[in-house]
């Protein structure tokens, strides 16, 4: 009988720091930033570039990294959009910067000369 209404108690604090999605009140807002990597992925996009082009002209090799820190931000800020926005996960998938995006591109040139 314990256990059982042990399970059944709601709880309404967290449990080591993890909050279940039912116990908030409002919807969780993530604040997205320009972070330096989005920064430098904006300059480095002239035109249209591949997913691979864009890894190798920043040097870097982890996919999922570039991924997280880099085409989800950039992407979620409007800053960047797909060439094949139906099909995201289409091989030949490529990426240019959106008005938005050349607006910030264009600031940042200003800023470092």
């Amino acid at each position: 009988m314990q256990v059982q209404n042990i399970l059944k108690k709601n709880i309404s604090r967290p449990i080591n720091g993890v909050v279940k999605a039912d116990q908030l009140n409002e919807t969780p807002q993530v604040t997205l930033q320009v972070t330096p990597q989005v920064t430098q992925l904006l300059g480095r996009i002239k035109g249209t570039k591949s997913r691979s082009q864009l890894m190798h002209e920043l040097n870097l090799k982890d996919r999922m990294n570039f991924s997280r820190k880099y085409l989800e931000v950039a992407l979620a800020l409007n800053l960047i959009e797909r060439t094949q926005p139906d099909t995201p996960n289409s091989p030949t998938q490529k990426y240019r910067l959106t008005v938005k995006g050349q607006q910030i591109k264009n600031k940042g040139m200003e800023l470092s000369e």
